[in-house]
């Protein structure tokens, strides 16, 4: 009878030991099977095949670079997570931001409002209100009014155009405030 492919796969006419196994054993050789995808039977082939090969550097050769990928992909989980870290304190330190402005420009077009209805208020007083509350102070329109900036940043005082000495003429209630808004506006680390 001649031999052919077929008889090497069917299971009757492979060689078979049995083998005598440790206590916890056979649970491992399950347990590791599960996580490679194989039968306990194929597990245990594969591990002895690796066992026996002779060429014992190509080994330890695929050990190292196993330990080197995974060391890899350690590396890359760390990185991908301290940026997903980063960038959620970004888009909350964004969000604060958003709104604080949001908030000054509500107080600043509530005050000017305040300002050009009171008839005591000095007369540069309310121009200068009417000129912010002319001024759209949304951050879309902000950037493409140049001219208006301009002339707000110099009415106003922008360090550009303000007198040296604008904050010592401010009252002892003002500076305080100043103080308190520079503290509370400084940006988040």
């Amino acid at each position: 009878m001649a031999h052919s492919p077929m008889a090497d796969r069917n299971p009757q006419s492979q060689d078979k030991y049995i083998v005598r196994m440790p206590d916890g054993m056979r649970e491992r050789i399950r347990s590791e099977a599960e996580k490679s995808g194989r039968s306990m039977n194929a597990e245990i082939i594969q591990r002895l095949e690796f066992a026996l090969t002779e060429d014992l550097w190509e080994r330890e050769r695929f050990v190292n670079l196993l330990n080197l990928k995974q060391h890899t992909i350690d590396k890359m989980m760390h990185m991908l997570y301290e940026n997903i870290g980063k960038q959620r304190a970004l888009d909350d330190q964004a969000k604060y931001e958003r709104s604080l402005r949001q908030a000054s420009q509500q107080s600043l077009l509530l005050l000017c409002a305040a300002i050009t209805s009171n008839d005591g208020a000095p007369p540069e007083l309310v121009e200068l209100a009417r000129t912010v509350l002319k001024i759209d102070t949304s951050p879309e329109t902000l950037d493409t009014e140049e001219e208006d900036k301009a002339e707000l940043r110099k009415r106003v005082g922008d360090r550009d155009y303000a007198a040296a000495d604008w904050e010592e003429k401010l009252s002892a209630e003002e500076r305080e405030i100043l103080r308190e808004s520079r503290q509370f506006s400084k940006p988040i680390e």
